[in-house]
């Protein structure tokens, strides 16, 4: 509500857990969940998972004991994010 009466854009852009689950990964269904909200309230969103759905997401952790994304895969989103909001 504050954006639409600020009149600015709201995108939010929904980095993916990096693990597997099944075909997909780990997020995918809290994602879908976010997308039904997002829904209700017609807010733009711009999911990374195809940033990583078809690699060995094992590739981007920072250390095995800790998953967290590492430098490569923030440059990956990175460069996802500055197309989108270029395009």
């Amino acid at each position: 509500d504050l954006c639409r009466e600020q009149g600015c854009e709201l995108l939010v852009a929904l980095y993916p857990r990096l693990g597997r689950r099944g075909d997909g990964l780990v997020s995918d269904e809290a994602y879908a969940r976010v997308a039904r909200f997002r829904a209700q309230e017609g807010i733009e969103a711009f999911d990374l998972s195809p940033v990583f759905v078809d690699q060995p997401v094992e590739e981007f952790w920072v250390h095995p004991l800790d998953q967290h994304p590492d430098a490569r895969a923030h440059a990956l989103v990175a460069e996802a994010l500055a197309e989108r909001l270029e395009a």
